[in-house]
C-alpha cells in the first residue's frame, strides 16, 4: 500500500506506485468516520518484465492479471478476518 493522502506526487523510489483515487476514498471515509481499506492492482507503469511497447497494450495485457491479483487479496482478507 502506498502511503495514502501522505504520498509524494512525483517520481519517489521510496513508492512502488501512487493511487490518487483510493486515497481519495479513503479521505471521504477518513472525514465520515468509516473504516477503510482499499486494494487495488497494478496493471500498467514502470518495470514491465515483458517490456510490452507501453498504453494501451501493457494496461490490456497486464489488467487481468491486477485484477485477479486484487481479488485473491480480498478473498483471503475475507476469509481471516474476524470482523469489526
Amino acid at each position: 500500500l502506498v502511503g495514502n493522502l501522505n504520498f509524494a506526487w512525483t517520481a519517489d523510489p521510496a513508492f512502488d506506485a501512487t493511487d490518487n483515487e483510493t486515497a481519495a476514498a479513503q479521505a471521504v471515509a477518513d472525514a465520515h468516520g468509516v473504516p477503510f481499506l482499499g486494494i487495488r492492482g497494478i496493471s500498467d507503469g514502470a518495470g514491465d518484465p515483458l517490456h510490452l511497447p507501453g498504453f494501451p497494450l501493457q494496461f490490456f495485457f497486464y489488467k487481468r492479471i491486477a485484477a485477479d491479483n486484487a481479488a485473491r487479496v480480498t478473498a483471503a482478507f475475507l476469509r481471516n478476518w474476524s470482523g469489526g
